[in-house]
């Protein structure tokens, strides 16, 4: 995932000064489609898991198609290693687990190994998710998705430990007013719940730009966005990203009848 995209840089940022500061890393991320964040939180839990005795984790996702994306992901992490860097593997279900640990019983029976753990699970499975472990790191991805909020509330806090080097992340898009995604991002902002908030925009994204006509001009509405965002971002919209933004809001608009969906998005 090198070279990291601004969107990472920025979530790096708030990381890596809760990991200064020596106790517990919580993070709620509230962010536009596709700014490689995902990517990032799974790699952090592998991170974690391959180089912490011990350390068991959970990313979660809302379904099991999702779910299976990022325990491809964190199998071609462990691939991808150094073979002098990466840890033995003893257990690989898909889309369940990967276990790291001396995978001979003789050489368990020896010494220590590394006895780590990665599970990987759906939000919305029937059976429930994260009861009955304790975990050192927690990645929920799409939380706005997840139809019951016990995944959280009776699932994760309960499991997620609070010592100094644990880490929590919950990461998602927007679904809506007054719903559990809602409800977490306006609770974390205004610090009542203890996870610290970060909202990244959808320019941050170096793809979300396209080709601009030689007529193209600023709306009204456009100069006070780009006004905005240069108050409140210190960035400057480019024309390419203005009129990226202009073809969304009419695929939207002639899809589902409203523009304003695209602000979800």
């Amino acid at each position: 995932i090198w070279p990291f995209w601004d969107s990472q840089e920025k979530f790096l940022e708030m990381f890596e000064r809760q990991h200064r500061l020596g106790g517990v890393i919580r993070i709620v991320v509230l962010k536009a489609r596709q700014l490689g964040l995902t990517t990032l939180s799974v790699a952090l839990m592998c991170w974690l898991v391959f180089f912490t005795p011990m350390a068991h984790v959970l990313t979660m996702a809302d379904e099991e198609e999702r779910t299976n994306v990022n325990f491809t992901m964190a199998r071609t992490a462990h691939e991808y290693l150094p073979w002098w860097m990466r840890p033995e593997k003893r257990y690989d279900a898909r889309g369940k687990l990967l276990g790291f640990d001396k995978s001979k019983a003789d050489d368990r029976a020896k010494s220590e190994g590394l006895q780590s753990q990665i599970y990987f699970e759906s939000a919305n499975q029937p059976s429930g998710a994260a009861y009955s472990k304790s975990l050192f790191g927690v990645h929920l991805a799409e939380v706005a998705r997840y139809r019951n909020e016990d995944a959280i509330t009776e699932g994760i806090y309960g499991s997620l430990a609070e010592i100094s080097g644990t880490i929590g992340i919950m990461e998602s898009t927007a679904r809506g007013r007054g719903g559990l995604w809602n409800r977490i991002c306006k609770n974390s902002e205004t610090g009542d719940l203890p996870w610290e908030f970060l909202f990244i925009e959808w320019f941050r994204e170096p793809g979300y730009m396209i080709a601009v006509p030689e007529n193209f001009t600023h709306t009204i509405e456009e100069e006070a966005l780009i006004k905005k965002v240069e108050r409140k971002s210190k960035l400057t919209l480019t024309d390419g990203q203005l009129n990226w933004r202009r073809k969304k809001m009419r695929e939207f608009e002639f899809t589902s009848g409203d523009s304003e969906t695209f602000r979800q998005e």
